[in-house]
């Protein structure tokens, strides 16, 4: 059960990052970076303990003024790059100057033209912080993808290829690494994390703003940027199965049919794996199940 009175327990459901649903750029990363101090959560509870709420706000209110708190604060390294594409986007300089006005005063903000969205509410400083980043993942996935839509916002920019699983579930759509997907009038974008290594080339967030510009615009994507087409269900034994979650999401006899599930195993190996486990009664319940878990995206088909 959950903790009703405990800001970071209700954070972990509810809280979804900052700025506003009707902002018509949103990014969605992989969690809020820095240590994991109540502060932030007490914060976020005092703010209105929303949805989305002002990150200007936020980070005075908690005590961090490093990336607010003076007329030219030090460019916050995730932010920047992503502040350098929405420059590019609106045909504006992208020097580091006009970077630090943004990430001051717009960023996130409750009245902004940017949403910033994670997975998980919960501070963690890298991916090997032990902390449980996957609390409420299903929920906290369904609830994006509602929520986008809802809003169709002009573009979604995904960063963080580790969760690219995610990503597609949130869009309802295939995602390619640097390429795009139309979810929709939403324009959605697969890039790599913007402190991954090896870094991009000086310019690139910008231009990649305005490459997501004239693609809006043209409203057409040539096909090296788009994910393949996905086959339909059961026409082909040889497509491929890709698991998108990482737990199993069923129960009784199901649960040990999606148990049979092997990333990147084809439809006809998926039968065989029932069929040797349970038995051909259950196999025959193969291809009712590949539908039901692509319609709840547990799954998707690749043309092998």
């Amino acid at each position: 059960m959950m903790d009703t009175c405990d800001p970071k327990a209700l954070a972990a459901l509810r809280w979804f990052g900052y700025g506003q649903w009707e902002a018509p750029y949103w990014f969605v990363g992989m969690e809020p970076g820095g240590t994991d101090d109540h502060a932030t959560y007490e914060a976020w509870k005092q703010l209105g303990g929303s949805e989305l709420i002002d990150c200007r706000k936020h980070h005075l209110a908690s005590s961090n003024t490093r990336w607010h708190g003076s007329d030219c604060p030090p460019m916050q390294p995730t932010w920047g790059h992503l502040i350098e594409l929405v420059l590019g986007y609106e045909g504006e300089p992208a020097d580091l100057d006009a970077v630090k006005t943004y990430q001051r005063s717009r960023w996130g903000s409750s009245d902004g033209d940017t949403a910033s969205l994670v997975l998980s509410a919960l501070h963690a400083p890298d991916l090997k912080a032990d902390v449980p980043r996957r609390l409420h993942r299903e929920q906290r996935v369904n609830t994006l993808r509602e929520r986008l839509k809802q809003h169709a916002p002009t573009f979604v920019v995904f960063y963080g290829t580790s969760y690219s699983r995610d990503y597609e579930r949130i869009a309802d759509t295939n995602l390619i690494r640097n390429g795009y997907a139309w979810q929709g009038k939403t324009l959605c974008a697969l890039v790599q994390h913007p402190t991954a290594r090896p870094g991009r080339p000086r310019g690139w967030w910008s231009e990649k703003g305005r490459e997501i510009r004239a693609y809006i615009e043209k409203g057409v994507l040539p096909a090296s940027v788009q994910p393949p087409a996905t086959p339909r269900i059961g026409h082909n034994s040889s497509d491929v199965i890709r698991i998108l979650i990482h737990e199993n999401p069923k129960r009784g006899k199901s649960r040990d049919r999606f148990g049979c599930y092997r990333d990147r195993m084809t439809v006809a190996e998926y039968e065989e794996a029932v069929r040797r486990r349970l038995g051909h009664v259950e196999a025959k319940k193969c291809l009712r199940d590949l539908a039901w878990d692509i319609n709840r995206h547990f799954i998707r088909i690749e043309r092998s």
